[in-house]
Order: C-alpha cells, then sequence, then structure tokens
C-alpha cells in the first residue's frame, strides 16, 4: 500500500540521523536471523532437566512456526521488500548491509552483512519473536514479560532498518501469538502426560 512505503519514508527522514544508533539497531535485528536466538535459548532450556518440558514445547512452537511462516505464507505471498519499491529506502538500506566480499556467506549473515531477502509478507522476525515469546509466557510468566518485551523491540527494528512494511510485522504478531496459543493447547497436555512416569 502506498502509505507503507510513506511511512517506512518518514521514519527514514526523521530517524537515521545517528550512523552508530542505526548500526545498534541491526546488530540487535540480526540477534533473530534464522530465529537463532530462540533456537540457542530452546536448546538450553532442553538441556535442564527442570525445564526440560519448557524447552520441547519451545522449539516444538518454533519449528512448526518456521514451516507455516518461511515455507508457506512467505511463498504464497512473495511480496518485495520495501526497499525494492522504493529508490529513497533503498539508499539508506543497501549500504547498511552491505556485503563483506571476502568473507563466508554465513559469517557475513552473522555480523550484518546480509542483505534480508526473500519475500516481506509476513515478517519473519516478528513471527519467530512473538512466537516464542508468548509461548514462553504461557508456560512461565517470569520469564514471559521481558521475552514479549524483546518481541516488541525485534518488531519495531524491522520497521526502523525499513525492511518490512507495518502489515509485514503486523501479520507477524498476529500469526505467532496464534500459533503460540495454539500450540500451547495442542503440545502441553502430551508433553504433561509424557512426563508424569517420570516425575
Amino acid at each position: 500500500m502506498p502509505w507503507e512505503i510513506s511511512f517506512l519514508e518518514w521514519i527514514d527522514r526523521t530517524m537515521h540521523g545517528s550512523e552508530i544508533w542505526n548500526q545498534i539497531v541491526k546488530y540487535f535485528s540480526v540477534l533473530n536471523d534464522i530465529g537463532l536466538i530462540w533456537i540457542i535459548l530452546g536448546i538450553i532450556l532442553l538441556c535442564i532437566k527442570k525445564y526440560r518440558r519448557v524447552g520441547v514445547m519451545f522449539l516444538l512452537t518454533l519449528a512448526v512456526g518456521f514451516i507455516f511462516n518461511d515455507l508457506m505464507l512467505k511463498k504464497l505471498v512473495m511480496r518485495p521488500r520495501p526497499y525494492e519499491n522504493s529508490e529513497q529506502l533503498a539508499n539508506f538500506v543497501l549500504p547498511l548491509f552491505e556485503k563483506h566480499e571476502n568473507l563466508h556467506p554465513i559469517i557475513n549473515k552473522l555480523i550484518g552483512g546480509a542483505l534480508p531477502g526473500g519475500s516481506s509478507f509476513p515478517s519473519g522476525h516478528t513471527y519467530s519473536s512473538f512466537n516464542c515469546a508468548y509461548m514462553l509466557y504461557l508456560v512461565h510468566k517470569k520469564w514471559g514479560i521481558p521475552a514479549l518485551i524483546f518481541a516488541v523491540l525485534m518488531a519495531l527494528s524491522r520497521l526502523f532498518l525499513c525492511v518490512h512494511y507495518p502489515s509485514d510485522v503486523l501479520a507477524g504478531m498476529v500469526f505467532g501469538l496464534l500459533t503460540a496459543y495454539l500450540m500451547h493447547r495442542l503440545v502441553s497436555p502430551w508433553v504433561k502426560k509424557k512426563e508424569k512416569p517420570c516425575a
């Protein structure tokens, strides 16, 4: 929608004055490339006996979210990124995610030298963050509240970086919350039942 491009161009005009701040937001956003931060947290939970049930549910909802978001929705919608439809946004985004030619692609991705590509809708960073954060909230509220704050900041970072439309981020948030809720309803009784003999 034209208003979404206009909104992102307004962000570019008013909020990108500090190169240091731009880089800080970029590296914060990179924390969730391929859902990395949530994968690591899920594995840690899985390895601690007391929190193994949480870890199982956490990794399951992350896997279902990846299938639904990345393998289904993104390929179905195939929406171009905002910077592909605006020269102004491209002038901000392309230099910010400049690739380092002499580095391995994985290293490039980890240090923010990989341009966000693929379909724009919905935002994968937002989807996985709200999916995992809400699952954490449903099973452990004290952990879930800071996780949800992190998810909100992650969603805002995608708008700040102009790599997603507002509707991409909103859809990622809604689908992420729904996935976590449904997975909790489906998986929680099964996991508790499996754990009973070990109690």
